[in-house]
């Protein structure tokens, strides 16, 4: 987490648990609120770009 800060730590945190249990961990230990609440939308975001592109992958792929 002090290496790579926030950004990262909210992008691959949801291969490991959840988002939330992430974000409130980031907050407990004295991060910026705002900062992890705008990293996590983007990491919602992202996954969900991510699982959208794999899903219409396997539905082309299946015809």
């Amino acid at each position: 987490m002090d290496r790579y800060g926030v950004p990262v730590a909210s992008l691959l945190a949801p291969t490991l648990m959840a988002i939330s249990v992430t974000a409130f961990g980031m907050v407990a230990a004295g991060l910026d609120r705002r900062q992890v609440v705008v990293w996590q939308v983007v990491a919602v975001v992202v996954w969900a770009a991510l699982f959208a592109a794999i899903g219409l992958g396997a539905l082309s792929a299946l015809g």
